[in-house]
């Protein structure tokens, strides 16, 4: 790993898996600066996971797409960004727990509104509305 500040070698003065058991979170050192920081191992889904499109055929789940519709359904939030990311992690988290490397695009649908719904009932709602265009999974 290269150093964000100096671009010197760094290396692991600590690691630790997350909760999730799909991540490793790890505190880096630079050998020539000394300056610290953290960094985040995660599984790259779209290498691992696709869903089986309404339209037809396999498509990659995307950490991206998640967040987007997460980010939308939050619907302005003062800390949108922050907490879009937390929940897409949750998401995945339920998406993972699957343990297929295939899954019907509506699990994907389901794990997404349930997260939602589970901060706030609304961005559930948002996001039937947004994404799926129906009130009900």
């Amino acid at each position: 790993m290269v150093c964000p500040i100096c671009g010197g070698n760094a290396e692991v003065s600590n690691s630790r898996k997350r909760r999730d058991g799909f991540s490793v979170w790890r505190r880096r050192r630079c050998r020539n600066c000394s300056n610290v920081f953290t960094t985040v191992e995660q599984i790259a889904t779209e290498s691992i996971i696709a869903f089986e499109a309404a339209e037809g055929g396999l498509k990659p789940l995307r950490r991206s797409d998640v967040y987007v519709s997460v980010f939308k359904a939050l619907g302005g939030l003062r800390t949108a960004s922050l907490t879009a990311e937390q929940l897409t992690l949750t998401c995945f988290d339920k998406i993972l727990g699957e343990r297929t490397a295939v899954l019907e695009q509506r699990t994907i649908e389901k794990h997404i509104f349930e997260t939602l719904s589970a901060y706030q009932s609304l961005a559930g709602q948002r996001y039937l509305l947004n994404e799926l265009g129906r009130t009900a999974v």
